[in-house]
């Protein structure tokens, strides 16, 4: 790995498993320190231990997405351990047993938003106060070196399972 991340702090959501536990993994390989992040403390230790033996720095917590209080916690331990906050991560999101649409309860809708948008939305909120004092985030863009490395990543083999996406590089200008 090239250390693109060396010296950063990320916060990986549903870190236990999946693509999570993936993001966490690479970011670490990449030199990140994380915050693993995961519902259920069996699965985000696992992901931690893993990193840890392969000479990366991580530690799980145990968080809840779609509980306001758990993603805060989530956030501060990370500060605690790490003195900061870089990377958000926000891949977390209950969305409960499949079922046909019009099967799904509304306590399940309601679960699946609440730790789908919700969530997210609680996690930005946390993370920003961080991220704003170390100078990280973006309001104008430079298309040099904001923008067209994008592209670069969309042009080149590491974008060869994206298709069909509209990517947003506007330093978060659409959810304003």
């Amino acid at each position: 790995m090239t250390g693109r991340l060396a010296g950063r702090v990320a916060i990986v959501t549903g870190a236990g498993q999946g693509i999570g536990r993936a993001v966490g993994l690479v970011f670490a390989r990449e030199g990140a320190r994380v915050c693993v992040a995961e519902v259920r403390a069996d699965r985000g230790a696992r992901t931690a231990a893993e990193i840890a033996a392969a000479g990366g720095d991580a530690f799980a917590v145990t968080a809840d997405v779609g509980r306001k209080d758990d993603v805060e916690a989530m956030v501060a331990e990370t500060v605690r351990r790490f003195g900061r906050v870089d990377i958000l991560v926000d891949n977390a999101h209950g969305f409960g047993p499949r079922a046909p649409l019009a099967d799904v309860p509304d306590a399940q809708f309601d679960r699946s938003w609440t730790s789908g948008v919700k969530g997210t939305w609680w996690a930005m909120c946390a993370v920003h106060p961080h991220m704003a004092a170390a100078g990280g985030g973006r309001r104008l863009g430079d298309p040099e070196t904001d923008i067209a490395p994008v592209f670069l990543f969309l042009a080149s083999d590491d974008a060869r399972f994206v298709t069909g996406h509209v990517i947003h590089v506007d330093g978060g200008a659409f959810l304003g």
